[in-house]
């Protein structure tokens, strides 16, 4: 009688103990299924071996930005090419309008020479766009002229064609890569952006946002002023060789001048 209480009441005990395992399982299960993971991942596009693709961002629509479109990549084609207007023709479904639409933009430098950094940008109208972190699927086609020499005069007036696609998560709006070219006057010398040292006539594709400029002078120069063009990107002091650069254009150039630097001689009678 006593075995056979013994025997009920463990199978009792462990009854309960799987039933509270499956309701636990169970919650669990439903948890999951109610909140999935959210799984963001990079941008990746393609063009040609010889026109490698850097990266490529879509921003998302606001009230004072439009949907854009950028595309980044390198100039490896051995020789300048020349960018036409709406060098760029960029192909989506579900952004801007309903169904597959396709857009026209430009690319910047107009003249790329060797190895230069070239940013495409496709402004979209409309504010039909998917969720921000939806991934996007695009494809675009390139137009440029090959030129023999760095002036546009040494282009050829027959329409070359690259063609490429990307996939990229949709962004908050207002994200943009832009194109920061820092000149040393004279070139000997050297800019820091945020740190990192580059000689003049450096290419840096980067976000709009703030960074600490610093002009290092070479021997027997010192630093004597800053100056920007492009709309909407500044210096927080144009006579400090530390300062803030703040950059908001698709395409800001920065020039550091110097100047020899002075010596006094003392006579003493």
């Amino acid at each position: 009688m006593w075995r056979s209480q013994s025997a009920i009441e463990m199978l009792v005990t462990y009854s309960t103990a799987l039933l509270i395992i499956s309701l636990f399982v169970a919650v669990m299960a439903v948890e999951i299924t109610s909140n999935p993971a959210q799984q963001f991942i990079g941008s990746q596009c393609s063009i040609q071996p010889s026109l490698p693709c850097t990266d490529s961002v879509i921003s998302g629509y606001g009230p004072a930005n439009p949907i854009t479109y950028t595309l980044a990549f390198t100039n490896n084609l051995g020789t300048a090419i020349q960018f036409p207007n709406n060098a760029i023709n960029m192909t989506v479904s579900g952004v801007g309008s309903p169904g597959q639409n396709s857009y026209l933009g430009n690319c910047i430098p107009a003249l790329a020479e060797t190895s230069a950094e070239v940013v495409c940008t496709v402004q979209i109208p409309g504010q039909l766009q998917p969720n921000v972190g939806t991934t996007v699927q695009s494809t675009f086609t390139l137009n440029y002229n090959i030129c023999t020499g760095k002036t546009t005069g040494s282009c050829s007036s027959v329409v070359y064609k690259s063609t490429g696609s990307s996939s990229q998560d949709l962004l908050e709006s207002g994200v943009s890569l832009d194109l920061l070219t820092v000149v040393a006057n004279p070139s000997q010398s050297f800019i820091y952006v945020d740190g990192i040292e580059y000689v003049s006539g450096s290419n840096v594709l980067t976000a709009s946002g703030n960074y600490l400029l610093l002009a290092q002078p070479q021997g027997g120069y010192t630093f004597s002023s800053w100056s920007v063009s492009g709309p909407g990107s500044a210096v927080g002091s144009t006579t400090s060789k530390n300062t803030i650069l703040v950059l908001d254009s698709p395409h800001t150039v920065v020039i550091a001048d110097f100047v020899p630097a002075t010596t006094t001689t003392t006579t003493i009678p």
